[in-house]
């Protein structure tokens, strides 16, 4: 039934209630409003709280709820997690009856979610029924309930729940809620950026000429950022298990990308979207608010559906061409100033993204191995990326760019200070350069040649390793020159995150050798070793003096002598690239048993360079469309770019 007394929800009032007053009023959560946020952290807040007014005896004062009025029922702008944490708090101590209002022989909640999914979620856990979370909000009501139920079941009376007090007030109108939410300062987490832009919106949609239009934009924006929040908060995929951490996505950084790719203007790193959204917006005349808002709000979504994939690919989807690149990348772990370019790509070119993906995925391992920062040419990717959206990018003869290998070739001269693999590939693509330019030059594969490979590209390695031991799978017509024709278990579940987790980057040569077989040694022997030690360390942290393994056998084997170790990794086959540890032609010969030694890091560095250079070098770039630098880049860029240089970090 709708509320009695409806007359006392007075637009612009505001009074102190008791929570038992309430019980018969209407409450919703609107769709636009974020789902359920809480952790333990404010729920034990929530829960102390409570202990602390009941050996009081005094009533808890929750502070102000803000509403707007809808259709008999009250709209929750500012107070959303609050209610619902005690609505929870209700049926944990007993009270399930308070919580359900009988409407047409059905139960409704006294406090109806913005979702259909989380309201049965909390049907499902008022009536004691199992409950499977399939999305973060649900998994976090989930969790509120149980820890309220344990904490305060038999402790806290629910009259103590119910003699909560907080103050309502009812907004004029929608708008005006919104603005006033800015303002008020409440327990709870942190307003996101993403947030205040959806209150800022809704506050403009008042400057709006025409009332309906004004109901329609404030519909869509509803309907929006219900999908929005469908989107950073993404259900539990069918790869992973019921254990498998849900996480929010960030939605700030999908707002800045959005904005990269939507405003016509370069987009400074270190300003906030909704500053420059105001701006923007204040520029506009009232009668041209609404289209702007909807094409703002449009493209929001869109762009949130394809920036989902890059920063969140699904595993089970493994098989996709652009899956498959999207997945690689995201191993790297230096995708962030990429995103806008790889949005754009999938929205324009769908069918050749994967091309797209891999060239920024091989360029980015570049400039990691060169030692550039991650934002190194922001703001070129950016402008790039902002041109393919628009449908305005041309190369340097006016040609429009409508392919992936177009597009590659144009990244890939940004003012002619592309990172090169190496001196080989730098000749071959620009005849231009003198000897004298390319002795100074940073090479990405000389990076590989570091004396401390481990200490200055140590985040890299499992990926590194990773990408090896798929390159020696792939067997077929085409064998890599090892002969290893299969890929082992570890490659082929494609399950990234447990490979990092439980595998550890191992030195073979160790960094300090056990010494137990020289235990009846001669001082002879002794000297001899201790010679050898120290002739190593220059090899220790070298590229070629590193391998992965489990990281329970690792444990066992972490100081011991080569011969030993050698028999340990054979043992355990599932890195075929410890496999090969035991072939001359892979390692060379050991020249003194039982020691690796500088000749065999040597030995193996050749082979993982001759796997680099096939993986990240010209060869590559070369299959997706990167030429020798002509006329289609000899252009001179904004001079306001970044280009060549790096950013300071925003």
């Amino acid at each position: 039934m709708d509320s009695p007394q409806i007359e006392k929800w007075q637009a612009g009032t505001s009074q102190l209630f008791c929570v038992r007053d309430l019980l018969d009023t209407r409450f919703f959560i609107p769709a636009f409003q974020r789902p359920y946020d809480w952790r333990d952290s404010q729920i034990d807040e929530f829960i102390a709280d409570i202990r602390n007014a009941s050996r009081k005896g005094q009533p808890l004062f929750l502070g102000m709820t803000v509403v707007y009025m809808e259709a008999g029922r009250l709209g929750v702008i500012d107070g959303q997690q609050r209610l619902t944490t005690l609505m929870l708090a209700m049926a944990a101590v007993h009270k399930q009856a308070a919580v359900f209002q009988p409407s047409n022989a059905m139960n409704r909640l006294w406090l109806e979610s913005r979702s259909v999914d989380d309201a049965r979620i909390i049907e499902l856990l008022l009536g004691d029924r199992p409950v499977q979370p399939e999305t973060l909000s649900q998994n976090l009501l989930v969790k509120a309930y149980r820890r309220l139920g344990e904490k305060l079941s038999g402790e806290v009376a629910a009259a103590v729940i119910e003699s909560c007090e907080l103050i309502v007030y009812v907004a004029p109108q929608l708008e005006g809620a919104t603005a006033l939410f800015e303002r008020i300062n409440l327990r709870g987490r942190k307003v996101s950026q993403f947030d205040l832009v959806k209150n800022k919106l809704i506050e403009v949609v008042a400057l709006v000429p025409e009332r309906p239009e004004r109901q329609a934009l404030i519909d869509r924006i509803t309907r929006s950022y219900d999908k929005l929040y469908r989107v950073i908060c993404p259900r539990r995929k069918s790869s992973a298990g019921q254990d498998t951490a849900l996480e929010e996505l960030d939605a700030d950084r999908l707002l800045r990308v959005h904005w990269i790719l939507f405003d016509r203007e370069n987009f400074d790193s270190s300003s906030r979207v909704l500053d420059v959204l105001v701006q923007r917006v204040e520029a506009l005349k009232p009668e041209d608010l609404a289209g702007y808002i909807l094409g703002y709000m449009d493209t929001l979504v869109l762009v949130a559906e394809h920036w989902a994939r890059v920063v969140s690919p699904d595993m089970s989807k493994g098989h996709d061409p652009v899956e498959a690149a999207l997945l690689d990348f995201a191993r790297l772990n230096r995708e962030a100033e990429w995103q806008p370019l790889l949005v754009a790509a999938l929205l324009k070119m769908p069918k050749e993204a994967d091309q797209v993906i891999r060239f920024c995925e091989i360029a980015s391992f570049r400039d990691a191995l060169a030692m550039r920062r991650a934002n190194f040419r922001r703001s070129f990717k950016w402008r790039i990326a902002r041109q393919l959206f628009h449908g305005e990018l041309v190369d340097a003869a006016g040609a429009s760019i409508t392919t992936a290998r177009e597009l590659n070739h144009q990244l890939f001269w940004p003012r002619r200070q592309p990172t090169f693999w190496d001196r080989k590939e730098a000749e071959v693509l620009d005849s231009t350069g003198t000897a004298a330019v390319y002795d100074d030059w940073e090479f990405a594969a000389s990076a590989l040649h570091h004396a401390d490979f481990y200490g200055s590209f140590g985040s890299f390695l499992k990926y590194f390793f990773w990408q090896y031991g798929i390159a020696l799978g792939l067997g077929g017509k085409k064998k890599n020159r090892f002969h290893i024709d299969a890929q082992l278990p570890v490659f082929l579940s494609g399950n990234w995150d447990e490979f990092r987790a439980t595998w550890d980057i191992e030195h073979i040569y160790p960094q300090k050798p056990d010494d137990r077989f020289l235990k009846d040694a001669s001082q002879k022997e002794r000297k001899a070793f201790r010679d050898y030690n120290q002739s190593m360390l220059p090899y220790l942290h070298t590229l070629g003096n590193l391998t992965l393994l489990p990281a329970r056998e690792n444990r066992k084997l972490k100081n011991v002598c080569f011969d030993e170790k050698w028999q340990a990794m054979r043992e355990i086959v599932q890195v075929n690239f410890n496999e090969l540890l035991g072939r001359v032609d892979y390692r060379g010969k050991l020249m003194s048993t039982p020691y690796w030694g500088a000749h065999n890091c040597r030995r193996r560095l050749e082979a993982l360079d001759e796997f680099a250079a096939q993986r990240w070098g010209w060869t590559a770039l070369e299959k997706l469309g990167v030429g020798p630098y002509d006329r289609r880049v000899d252009s001179a860029l904004d001079s306001a770019e970044d280009d060549g240089t790096e950013d300071a970090e925003s």
